[in-house]
C-alpha cells in the first residue's frame, strides 16, 4: 500500500519523459521521492521491544512506551485501522483504555513473550 503513490508517480513520470514532457516528468519524479522519504520517516524502523517495565513501540519517528502494568489485554487482530504496524497480521494491545495495533514478525511468540512479561511485572512486589 505504501508503494502505490510513488510507483504511480514514477510510472507517470516515465510516460511523460517518453512523451517529451521533461518538466512534468521531473515534477512527478520529485513527488515520488518526497512520498518515499515521508513514508520511510513514518515507518522505518518498525520494531517492538519488551523491556523490564515497558513495551517500547517504534515506527519511524513515532515512539511510544506502554508500561507493562497498564496492559489490560493482548489479542490477535487483522484490523485495517491505523497503527504503527506494517502488516495486517497484527496484535492488539489494550492499555489504560487505549488500543495499540502492532505487527511483530512472529505474532504468536510475541504474544507469549508479552503475556509472560506482563505477568512477571504484576507478580513483583511494590
Amino acid at each position: 500500500m505504501l508503494l502505490i503513490a510513488p510507483l504511480t508517480s514514477l510510472t507517470l513520470g516515465l510516460y511523460m519523459l517518453a512523451e517529451g514532457n521533461s518538466k512534468d516528468a521531473a515534477i512527478l519524479f520529485g513527488v515520488a521521492l518526497i512520498v518515499c522519504l515521508i513514508s520511510a520517516a513514518l515507518t522505518l524502523p518498525c520494531r517492538y521491544t519488551i523491556e523490564k517495565q515497558t513495551l517500547h513501540i517504534r515506527c519511524g519517528i513515532i515512539r511510544l512506551r506502554v508500561p507493562l502494568t497498564d496492559i489490560e489485554q493482548i489479542d490477535k487482530s487483522s484490523s485495517w485501522l491505523n497503527g504503527p504496524a506494517l502488516s495486517l497480521k497484527r496484535v492488539l494491545v489494550t492499555a489504560n483504555g487505549k488500543a495499540y495495533l502492532i505487527s511483530p514478525n512472529d505474532r504468536d511468540e510475541f504474544i507469549t513473550d508479552l503475556e509472560n512479561a506482563v505477568a512477571q511485572t504484576l507478580q513483583k512486589p511494590g
